[in-house]
Formats: structure tokens, C-alpha cells, sequence
């Protein structure tokens, strides 16, 4: 039998925070870019701008290709367009690390 090493609680300075739960409207966004490939073998790049508390997709942009120049202009647009989440979680892409 291999040896299970048991996971210690944290321990520190501070408050254990649980899941960020958004509270009303306008609070928490999420942005996301997953992809998907067409029957013709190209790329397709999805990039979804979601309000959390609503469920409600604020932008969604289809480009073969998309960089991170893209995604700041469809944030500002989504925020002159609608009113700006004051949080915004992202995912680790290149996109949105630049």
C-alpha cells in the first residue's frame, strides 16, 4: 500500500474566504475564451463576457483569431454599452494575462 500523506488545514494570518459569491447585479463578471474547431479543421476562438448574478451574457465575439487588444476593446465597448462589473475573474489564457 503506498503511503498517504493527510493534508494539514491552512494555518496563518488571516480569514479563510470561501467562493466568491456574487451578491447583485453589476458585482461579479466572468470573461472566459474557449474554443472549438470548425469541420474544416480551422480554429474558432470564443470569448463570453458574463454578469454573474443574472446569468446573462453581456458579449460574446466569434474571431478566427483573437489577442489581448481584443479583448480590452470588447471589455471597454461591453462597459460603455452596460454598466461595469466592479469584479471581473479571468482565466490564466494569454489573452487576458497581456
Amino acid at each position: 500500500m503506498p503511503y498517504r500523506k493527510t493534508r494539514r488545514p491552512l494555518q496563518g494570518i488571516g480569514v479563510a474566504i470561501g467562493a466568491f459569491c456574487p451578491i447583485a447585479p453589476d458585482v461579479a463578471g466572468a470573461c472566459d475564451l474557449p474554443f472549438d474547431q470548425t469541420a474544416g479543421g480551422s480554429m474558432l476562438t470564443f470569448l463570453n463576457v458574463v454578469d454573474e448574478f443574472r446569468r446573462e451574457a453581456l458579449a460574446t465575439e466569434v474571431p478566427r483569431f483573437i489577442d489581448a487588444d481584443q479583448v480590452v476593446a470588447v471589455l471597454e465597448r461591453t462597459a460603455v454599452e452596460r454598466a461595469t462589473p466592479r469584479y471581473l475573474r479571468l482565466d490564466h489564457s494569454g489573452e487576458c494575462i497581456a
